[in-house]
């Protein structure tokens, strides 16, 4: 879907405190079917993205101690095991 054409937010973004949360989190949106668990590493930002019943996209976020943000072509993948 296109940027801006569903209405005023087409993007939204949660902050979890830890890396536990994060993990839990991403095994609550694997198994609503919601997400494919891949979890992106930035550097100083690490999330996993998900859809909700609209098909509207959003991320749970945790903020690192790291204050380099890694660069698209830098970024760090973690698959969800199968």
């Amino acid at each position: 879907m296109q940027m801006g054409k569903r209405g005023h937010i087409d993007h939204l973004a949660l902050k979890v405190h830890d890396e536990e949360c994060l993990q839990e989190v991403r095994r609550r949106l694997v198994k609503a079917g919601a997400s494919d668990g891949t979890i992106t590493d930035f550097g100083a930002v690490r999330l996993v993205t998900f859809k909700d019943p609209d098909g509207m996209e959003g991320e749970v976020a945790r903020w690192t101690d790291s204050k380099r943000v890694l660069g698209f072509e830098e970024r760090k993948r973690e698959l969800w095991p199968d």
